[in-house]
């Protein structure tokens, strides 16, 4: 618990730091994050797909921020295509099989792709509106763990989801909604000055706290697959980046989405 606890507390003065500097800095340690999390996921499937594809991963990884840059999300996606046009090409010259390919491709998808909302939020053209997304996407994942953690810790008792992830409960996962939905109402609070009315983040809060939810059991039902415990031990007592970042991904898909079609 102590360990847990004092690994919580730096990651918390990461996200601080994320949040506060935004720009080059988030974006750095965004990329950083990204390859992490590409070599755990891949690490994993290796397991099950001895010649799963790694290289042209690792170029999406390294390429996302300048495509970014060039042509914003139109650039990450061409990248996308053309990662995934190389893996299916490299496949053709080393005898990979169907399956490897497959899994090769995923990766590209997830945890990859999703890393790009987390860049396009940092880059939003309003700054402050971008910062809230920011909030509800990073710290909001964060806080409604924390809040399912500690509430199914002492309440809970029905199993949510218990092939996947025997640990989580339907209690723990509404004491992270209501813990996340105070949050979110607390960030829209301050949002008003931006001109955003209060009941978008009403929603938010249910939309990140679902996506969430299921960014958390995507990522335990690849565990599970792979028969490991943990992505990692670079958050000791937490896992790895993907243990963390699980979450975060499906929210900074869902965020982007809300905040593009309904607040853009």
């Amino acid at each position: 618990m102590g360990t847990r606890i004092i690994t919580g507390i730096v990651a918390l003065c990461m996200v601080a730091f994320f949040l506060t500097f935004r720009g080059w800095a988030a974006d750095l340690m965004l990329i950083a994050f990204l390859l992490v999390a590409q070599w755990e996921v891949l690490t994993a499937l290796k397991s099950k797909y001895p010649k799963i594809g790694r290289w042209p991963v690792y170029i999406f990884g390294i390429l996302l921020l300048p495509a970014f840059l060039w042509k914003g999300l139109t650039g990450a996606v061409i990248l996308l295509s053309a990662c995934l046009v190389a893996q299916m090409t490299c496949a053709l010259f080393e005898g990979r099989s169907v399956d490897n390919i497959i899994a090769g491709s995923f990766t590209l998808l997830y945890p990859s792709f999703p890393f790009a909302f987390l860049i396009a939020l940092n880059h939003w053209p309003d700054y402050w509106v971008g910062l809230y997304g920011l909030l509800i996407a990073v710290a909001g994942s964060s806080i409604c763990d924390i809040g399912a953690y500690f509430t199914g810790t002492f309440i809970g008792k029905h199993k949510l989801c218990p092939e996947i992830s025997p640990k989580k409960t339907v209690e723990g996962a509404v004491g992270g909604f209501v813990w996340n939905l105070i949050f979110c109402m607390g960030v829209g609070y301050f949002a008003q000055g931006a001109g955003i009315p209060l009941w978008h983040f009403a929603i938010l809060a249910v939309l990140s706290s679902l996506a969430g939810e299921l960014g958390d059991l995507a990522a335990s039902q690849i565990k599970r697959f792979c028969g490991i415990k943990d992505y990692g031990k670079v958050f000791p007592g937490h896992g790895g980046v993907m243990d963390r970042f699980d979450g975060i991904v499906f929210n900074a898909v869902a965020v982007f989405g809300y905040f593009t079609l309904f607040l853009l």
